[in-house]
C-alpha cells in the first residue's frame, strides 16, 4: 500500500493527525508530494544514525532548509543504534550532538532513535544541555531509562512491539507512565502489533497499540487515544 493510500486509510477509521517521521534528507521532495496539501499530515526532518558515515555538509545543509518548511513539526528520528555493532560509534555520536544542537537552536521538538544505547543517549543529550521537548521513538527500554527520559523533557512513545508476548517490561513501563507523557505510532512497515503480526504495519494499527495499553492501565481504550492526540498536539503547540 503506498503512504497515500495508508493515511487515507488511517483518517478513515478515525485518526485525527499524523507526523511522517524522516530517516534521510534525500527523499523530502516526495514526501511532501503526497502529504503537503492535507492539513492533517505533518512531517519531520532528520537523519537517522545508519546514514552517519554517509551523511555529507550537503545533508546538513539541506536538513536545516528542511527544518523551516511550515509542515515541519520536529527533527528526527536521530539518535544512536548499536544493533549491528559499534564501528561508526564516533560518527554516530558526532551527528547525533549536532542534530540535538541544531533542534535546540531552532526550538523543535527532538524525536530520538535508540537501539541498546541507553546510556550514550543520555550522555549525549546532557553534553549538548539539552532543554527541550521531544519524543523517544519506538521506546523499547526500561523504567530507569523511562524515567530518565521524562526528566529530560521527552514524551514515550510506544509501538507494537508492546503488544508481543515477551515484552512484559515494555507494558510495566506503559501502565506507570503518567499518562500525558505518553504518545502511540507504528514505525510502519515495521513491528505490526500482535493481532497483525506478520503483515506489513500500517498508520491505522496504532489503535491496537493503544487498545493494549489501556488494558493494562486499566482504562477504556477511548481514555488513551484521547490523552495521546491532546499529548501530540501539546507536544507540537498544535492546540
Amino acid at each position: 500500500m503506498d503512504p497515500a493510500a495508508c493515511v487515507t486509510e488511517f483518517f478513515d477509521a478515525g485518526g485525527v493527525a499524523c507526523l511522517d517521521v524522516a530517516v534521510d534528507t534525500r527523499d523530502w521532495d516526495r514526501r511532501l508530494s503526497w502529504g503537503a496539501e492535507e492539513p492533517r499530515v505533518w512531517y519531520s526532518a532528520g537523519i537517522h544514525p545508519s546514514e552517519a558515515k554517509t551523511t555529507t555538509e550537503a545533508d546538513l545543509t539541506a536538513l536545516q532548509n528542511q527544518l523551516t518548511h511550515p509542515k515541519c513539526l520536529a527533527l528526527g528520528e536521530v539518535g544512536l543504534d548499536w544493533h549491528r555493532g559499534r564501528d561508526d560509534e564516533r560518527e554516530q555520536r558526532s551527528l547525533f550532538r549536532h542534530q540535538a544542537t541544531l533542534a535546540a537552536s531552532v526550538g523543535l521538538p527532538l524525536i530520538i532513535h535508540n537501539r541498546l544505547a541507553d546510556r550514550e543517549v543520555l550522555e549525549d543529550l546532557d553534553a549538548v544541555g539539552w532543554a527541550g521537548q521531544g519524543i523517544q521513538h519506538c521506546f523499547s527500554s526500561d523504567r530507569d531509562f523511562a524515567r530518565a527520559a521524562l526528566d529530560r523533557g521527552f514524551l514515550l512513545s510506544f509501538a507494537g512491539n508492546l503488544t508481543y508476548p515477551s515484552s512484559v517490561v515494555l507494558r510495566e513501563v506503559a501502565a506507570w507512565a503518567p499518562l500525558d507523557r505518553i504518545l502511540v505510532e507504528t514505525d510502519a512497515p515495521y513491528l505490526p502489533p500482535q493481532p497483525v503480526r506478520g503483515t506489513p504495519n500500517r498508520p491505522v494499527h496504532a489503535g491496537l497499540t493503544a487498545a493494549r495499553i489501556a488494558e493494562v492501565r486499566g482504562l477504556p481504550g477511548e481514555a488513551v487515544l484521547e490523552a495521546t492526540r491532546v499529548n501530540f498536539f501539546r507536544l507540537f503547540g498544535l492546540l
